[in-house]
């Protein structure tokens, strides 16, 4: 629990000297500030409200993103639901947030790139919360994939360098106390046949030997069925460990 302190002011001083409104800001940095945005414990001092565990943060385009403020061993951290703000509003290595109170659980954010100018696409951000996990997933595959010929054509925008240096950096900066690998994505594992290939040798030493149904978590927590499939003849490869993406 955030104890605030009570701070006491002269009647003339508080009449002469208009109420600031508490601000802070943060440097994001790729990968570590994706997961998590640690929040100045100095601000949360300054609110006049009970610490709300659930922020709304507005950004730049004037859409509204839910995250939750957890406390952790050295501080408080935005965490759930930041990952999505972070996506949704293109952020990038070294952009700095602005992050201004408006009322009991609103903060105002604004986004500068390392230039100091705002950053433009984030006013063209959209909220990839509005609707649940299932009805957006629908929703984008009718919006932005069509298919021909058995094979699924994308509409999506290419990605910018910064955007896969992000995802990279990401991948390298994962750590975990389970076994796990990484695979690079390819157009060949998203719009042929929905088919993951797995390194043998980390199948062999901590998948079953088995066809099964599997849960995947993404950093959003959102779940996705596949099945985990050991039957599958590749050319040159033989039998070989794969995913099938059954969403």
């Amino acid at each position: 629990m955030v104890k605030k302190t009570r701070k006491t002011t002269s009647s003339k001083s508080s009449s002469s000297v208009t109420r600031r409104v508490p601000e802070f800001f943060k440097i994001f940095f790729s990968p570590r500030s994706f997961h998590k945005m640690k929040v100045p414990i100095e601000f949360l001092e300054q609110l006049t409200c009970e610490i709300p565990e659930i922020f709304s943060l507005r950004g730049q385009s004037g859409k509204v993103w839910s995250v939750r403020l957890l406390e952790m061993g050295d501080g408080y951290y935005f965490e759930n639901g930041w990952q999505d703000f972070v996506i949704d509003n293109f952020m990038s290595d070294q952009d700095i947030c602005v992050f201004k109170y408006v009322n009991d659980f609103r903060l105002q954010v604004q986004i500068f790139e390392q230039n100091g100018c705002e950053k433009e696409s984030a006013f063209e951000a959209n909220c990839s919360q509005a609707s649940s996990p299932r009805r957006w997933r629908k929703k984008a595959a009718k919006n932005q994939d069509e298919r021909l010929g058995g094979r699924l054509m994308s509409r999506r925008r290419d990605i910018t360098v910064e955007e896969e240096n992000m995802a990279w950096n990401a991948a390298l900066g994962f750590v975990s106390r389970n076994p796990y690998t990484v695979i690079t994505m390819r157009n060949s594992h998203v719009y042929t046949g929905y088919c993951l290939p797995l390194p043998r040798s980390f199948c062999n030493e901590h998948l079953p030997d088995r066809s099964q149904d599997m849960t995947l978590r993404d950093p959003r927590r959102e779940v996705w069925d596949s099945n985990h499939k050991t039957d599958l003849k590749l050319p040159n490869l033989g039998e070989q460990h794969h995913l099938h993406f059954a969403c």
